[in-house]
């Protein structure tokens, strides 16, 4: 991941689409320090966009739930990632979660 090729991502956490694995997987491959998770609410986003630029610029991996758009705050390239699931099995896992 982003450790060795030095290449950022942006992970776009779609509920109920096998998110929390993959987060699970980032967490295994990022140093913490090089994280950053969004909460999700419209202030958590607010909050990492008023960070200093080279704050912004140190994270390898942006995750949590969001909207398009958090690749335009980093100097340099950054990659999106995100998982989609079949509509009919990710509203069977609302309704059953």
């Amino acid at each position: 991941m982003a450790g060795s090729n030095g290449k950022k991502i942006i992970f776009l956490h779609v509920p109920k689409a096998g998110g929390t694995t993959l987060t699970d997987v980032i967490v295994r491959n990022y140093p913490s320090e090089k994280i950053y998770t969004l909460a999700g609410t419209r202030q958590a986003m607010i909050d990492f966009m008023e960070l200093p630029a080279d704050k912004i610029n140190s994270y390898d991996c942006v995750q949590g739930h969001m909207g398009f758009g958090f690749h335009r705050l980093f100097e340099s390239k950054v990659r999106y990632l995100t998982l989609l699931r079949d509509h009919v099995n990710r509203l069977i896992s609302f309704i059953y979660s």
